[in-house]
């Protein structure tokens, strides 16, 4: 009875085990696809550089304690540079792009455009390494720029958002651009030191220049926080920017890339999902053959015509602070 027991104990944690790094994907994909839509509802009753202020003022120290007391300062004199540069890229002009396009642009379409991130990392890499890319990768993009020139062609008008501008559609654009830079910069530094490294550190040198955009209106914005807005931005900066990190990093340790990468694709639909739920925002019928070829083209440019391991520099995509 005892040794039946003990075996029993002994399934149930192995099988835990098992569960438990799926489990923080799923809370990962849920945090990062939802996260556009809070940050929509609040930068579009405020200023979006006093939003990026109030997170950074709270998760910069965070990090910076954590990289000095915790993690300790290993980053070699000769990488700062390059530091600097995925910092200022993929943090600053990142978050900077993100938030200033959600405040012009519905977050369901900018869950959609973001998902074409993968493509801008592929072509990216393949000319930074002089590579001519795939014949999947060229495939996929053609299919999802038809998705996007799909998703665009009722001028959006229907989806319940307000109108979406061209300079919004290029803020998300610009910052799919700029966290592709980052993945592909980072890698060498990544492998060196370890993601969790990385990020907090980036966060932490990012941190200044984002604190750099608090304006005189800056103390009244915050004095006027209601506790929905309260509530929103604690969703995006705890959940989405701290936690979601954190279970991705938990899940990535512990399963193959091939196993975590088909999870990206729930993103974009959870935002348009939560969009539309917690923002009223419509699902027209171009946004979901737009967004189902888009998604498509993504996925077969990274699997199409052969099954291969995602390498860490696209496995690392999500690793953003949203």
């Amino acid at each position: 009875m005892a040794a039946a027991s003990d075996e029993a104990v002994k399934t149930a944690v192995v099988t835990r085990a098992r569960f438990l790094p799926f489990l923080a994907l799923i809370v990962t994909m849920v945090f990062w696809g939802s996260a556009p839509t809070f940050t929509r509802l609040l930068v579009t009753n405020m200023p979006p550089g006093d939003l990026l202020v109030m997170r950074f003022a709270l998760v910069g120290p965070l990090y910076t304690l954590f990289v000095f007391a915790v993690s300790g300062w290993r980053i070699a004199l000769r990488d700062l540079p390059r530091l600097v540069f995925i910092s200022l890229v993929g943090m600053t002009a990142y978050n900077m792009c993100m938030n200033f396009g959600l405040a012009r642009t519905p977050a369901g379409i900018a869950g959609l455009i973001v998902a074409t991130q993968p493509l801008l990392i592929i072509f990216g890499t393949s000319l930074i390494n002089r590579e001519r890319p795939r014949a999947a990768a060229i495939a996929g993009s053609a299919i999802a720029v038809l998705g996007t020139l799909v998703l665009f062609s009722d001028g959006l008008a229907a989806s319940g958002a307000g109108p979406v501008s061209f300079t919004g559609v290029g803020l998300m654009f610009a910052s799919g651009l700029a966290w592709s830079v980052f993945v592909i910069a980072s890698k060498p530094l990544i492998e060196r030191y370890g993601a969790v490294q990385i990020t907090t550190t980036t966060v932490m040198i990012s941190t200044l220049p984002m604190l750099s955009l608090a304006g005189p209106e800056t103390p009244h914005t915050v004095a006027a926080f209601t506790p929905a807005a309260w509530l929103a931005f604690a969703y995006i900066t705890v959940c989405g920017m701290i936690c979601g990190t954190l279970c991705w990093n938990f899940a990535v340790g512990r399963l193959h890339a091939s196993l975590t990468a088909p999870f990206l694709y729930s993103i974009p639909v959870i935002a348009v999902a939560s969009a539309h739920l917690v923002l009223g925002e419509h699902v027209t019928p171009a946004m979901a053959a737009g967004g189902v070829l888009i998604i498509a083209g993504v996925a077969w440019a990274q699997f199409g015509g052969r099954y291969r391991r995602l390498s860490a520099d696209t496995a690392a995509r999500p690793m953003r602070a949203n």
